[in-house]
């Protein structure tokens, strides 16, 4: 029970200049990486995930990896383009 309560208190977003992680279940942990900062995108994927067409969405950045986890396999593909594309986007400044 524990696990599906835990999987089930992540929320995230992808927004044109960042990409906005919650999670937790007594303490909300927040995470927010800035699409500027973003590195590459990759789509990871456990032998258990491969059995539920799960997948790991993993964004590197120079200060460490942030995942989106267990989404359905086509779900984390299309989320992976998204930020590449977004990533990509020259900036304003």
């Amino acid at each position: 029970m524990v696990p599906q309560v835990r999987w089930r208190r992540w929320r995230w977003e992808v927004r044109d200049e960042e990409v906005d992680l919650r999670h937790g279940t007594i303490t909300e942990i927040r995470t927010i990486v800035p699409m500027a900062r973003v590195q590459h995108v990759d789509v990871r994927r456990s032998v258990l995930q491969r059995g539920t067409d799960t997948a790991d969405v993993v964004v590197h950045t120079a200060a460490g990896t942030t995942t989106i986890p267990m989404l359905p396999e086509a779900a984390a593909m299309e989320v992976r383009d998204r930020i590449a594309d977004l990533a990509r986007a020259p900036d304003e400044l």
